[in-house]
């Protein structure tokens, strides 16, 4: 996307959310450290504002609700790449771009934005996208590689075990949703592509399921090392979406969901997800 810019004959700065704590080429774009805060929002809003001129704007992808609380953007000129998962739009999204153009990633979002109260010619809507020769079904040559029977029924869940009050992608909802089922059917196998020990706060796994009395033999979970490192690539991920039945995603406030939304249904499995509205 930025290399696309830059064809356009713009001038492009990246200033992640999280990464490298150095400063990075990347295809020939700078791309900034990441901040010591929530989001890097502490050093994102400085470095917009050195690099962007008067003709320039920051191009946001980021679920707006987490950077709502942060000093400095309203001084910005923003074009706001806006997740909406929720009816009605919640409240700290509207807040946030109140003053931005909003880019909407989905018909669902793009009609909450405007029921939400933003003007149609304040939203442009460019849908979120995936790689159509990466994600599709690639069939269940996966499940002999990590021992799962053919015949068995897979679920697949692919989450960020991060932060625990409360969890917010309802890891221990659905640990104790899976637990009955796969007490009722011993067919059934999880595969959790997530960091199951939750080192940045979040929950414990195999203790939890422990405690759920889960068979820990149908549970599985990336090799840590390839994981832990950022060495799974998107074409594993279109495996484990081809072996499984279905993906179970019942997250509490996912901002969009791409596993769930549309990678894992480009690759025929379809989505289990919850059904939360009335946000206020």
């Amino acid at each position: 996307f930025p290399v696309t810019i830059l064809g356009d004959g713009h001038e492009v700065l990246i200033t992640p959310n999280t990464g490298s704590l150095t400063i990075m080429d990347w295809n020939g774009v700078t791309v900034m450290p990441c901040g010591y805060g929530n989001h890097s929002c502490d050093t994102a809003v400085d470095n917009i504002k050195a690099f962007v001129n008067d003709n320039g704007f920051g191009l946001l992808l980021h679920d707006m609700w987490p950077v709502a609380g942060s000093p400095g953007w309203n001084e910005l000129n923003c074009a706001c790449w806006t997740p909406v998962d929720h009816m009605p739009c919640p409240p700290s999204v509207m807040r946030f771009i109140n003053g931005h153009h909003v880019i909407s990633m989905s018909r669902f979002g793009h009609q909450m934005l405007l029921e939400g109260g933003v003007p149609e010619h304040e939203i442009t809507y460019i849908p979120h996208s995936y790689d159509k020769n990466v994600y599709y079904d690639k069939g269940k040559s996966l499940r002999q590689s990590v021992g799962i029977p053919n015949d068995a029924f897979l679920v697949v869940s692919n989450m960020a075990n991060r932060g625990n009050t409360p969890c917010r992608k309802g890891i221990a909802e659905m640990c104790m949703a899976m637990a009955k089922l796969m007490e009722d059917r011993k067919d059934v196998y999880w595969m959790m592509h997530t960091d199951p020990y939750g080192s940045l706060n979040g929950i414990n796994i195999p203790y939890l399921a422990t405690n759920l009395n889960m068979d820990q033999e149908r549970l599985l979970y990336p090799e840590k090392n390839r994981y832990k490192h950022g060495l799974m690539t998107n074409d594993y991920l279109a495996d484990i979406y081809s072996a499984s039945d279905c993906i179970l995603a019942l997250s509490m406030g996912e901002g969009f969901g791409i596993p769930s939304s549309i990678e894992a249904p480009a690759c025929g499995t379809p989505a289990i997800e919850s059904d939360y509205r009335d946000w206020e």
